[in-house]
This record gives C-alpha cells, structure tokens and sequence, in this order.
C-alpha cells in the first residue's frame, strides 16, 4: 500500500520479468487506486497489460 484515505486505497504492485528470480521484479512499478462508491470497491484503473501479460 502505498497511500490511503477515507474511501480509498492505492496499491504498488511489481511483476516478475522473464528471467527475474522470484526475488527481485524488474516490472512495474504501477499504482492502482481502489475506491468504495457506497455499496462496492471500484478500481479507478487497470492493471498494467504488462503485469497481465506476464501471467501468461
């Protein structure tokens, strides 16, 4: 976590390139920001297609 406030909550997140060790991503860094709208979380971007791209 990153940062907060009363109805959010930012997220750093890392991601493992090809040859990382488990260790030590080489991806990112990308901050995401999740929001509560009242009845639900709501996350105000997407993941990074990079981050998702290496899950494949």
């Amino acid at each position: 976590m990153v940062g907060s406030t009363d109805d959010s909550v930012s997220v750093e997140y890392r991601w493992l390139g090809e040859q990382d060790a488990n260790c030590c991503p080489s991806g990112g860094p990308a901050v995401v920001t999740y929001s509560w709208d009242g009845s639900r979380v709501v996350m105000e971007q997407p993941l990074p297609q990079e981050m998702l791209d290496s899950y494949k």
